[in-house]
């Protein structure tokens, strides 16, 4: 059995946590001290591990407590591994994963590939657990055929669905940041988000979790009504991650 914990999923903070009764495997660490800190007895006999998909400071800001209460290695890009060097981070344990190679990690299988973001390096996970797969596509102003390909035949999909477009175009946000976030190295839409569902479905796919979700340019009544329509068009459970509600569950 696999628990599944979000932390935090949004613009000021992301962080998941996969456990078995072994391992613990976090994607980001975008939490405070006192988020991680409750796990540090829970996780005491397991072992941690850490992917992060890149280096922006809402995926990052808790690697430093998180380095000091685990002692796994955390995975991620070159880029990303130079810009914690430059900003001093331990980097001894950190390793190198490359987009489109799948490797084996205890027991564990674990596909990273490139997303578009406009960051250092940017990485979606694909994660086999005893043929089980958990998909995260976040942070990504569009979703490729490549991508697709990729996670079709996922059991669980996070997808990103940052914003609504009307919302963010006559919202309050400069020019300059609105063309940022509506550019394929941007976020993914709602809209976006609901299309990929279309073009990856097969009746693998039991649960989608629609996440990092703009509080600015998007509203979780919205969300709500794209969860029902997933719910009725593809038959799967739908749900929407709120940014500081922690979300738990087992499969």
């Amino acid at each position: 059995m696999l628990e599944i914990d979000v932390l935090a999923s949004g613009s000021s903070g992301n962080c998941y946590m996969i456990t078995d009764d072994r391992s613990a495997v976090f994607v980001d660490v975008g939490v405070n001290k006192k988020n991680l800190h409750c796990y540090q007895n829970k996780l005491q006999n397991k072992k941690v591990s850490l992917f992060l998909s890149h280096e922006h400071v809402d995926h990052i800001k808790g690697l430093k407590y998180f380095q000091s209460i685990f002692d796994g290695d955390i995975f991620c890009g070159f880029d990303t591994a130079k810009y914690l060097y430059k900003l001093g981070y331990d980097t001894d344990n950190i390793k190198i994963i490359e987009p489109d190679h799948l490797f084996v990690f205890n027991g564990w299988q674990v596909y990273p590939f490139r997303l578009s973001h406009d960051s250092a390096d940017i990485f979606g996970f694909k994660f086999n657990f005893d043929n089980f797969l958990i998909s995260f596509v976040t942070d990504t102003g569009e979703v490729s055929r490549n991508i697709s390909e990729i996670i079709t035949g996922s059991d669980i999909l996070f997808l990103e669905a940052n914003y609504e477009e009307e919302m963010l175009v006559n919202g309050k946000y400069p020019q300059h940041l609105k063309k940022r976030i509506l550019s394929k190295k941007g976020h993914l839409s709602n809209k976006d988000a609901i299309k990929t569902l279309h073009e990856i479905y097969d009746s693998r796919l039991k649960k989608i979790l629609f996440s990092h979700i703009s509080e600015e340019n998007n509203s979780y009544e919205l969300m709500e009504k794209y969860c029902k329509y997933c719910e009725k068009t593809f038959k799967v459970e739908a749900t929407y991650l709120r940014q500081k509600t922690h979300y738990s569950f087992k499969v």
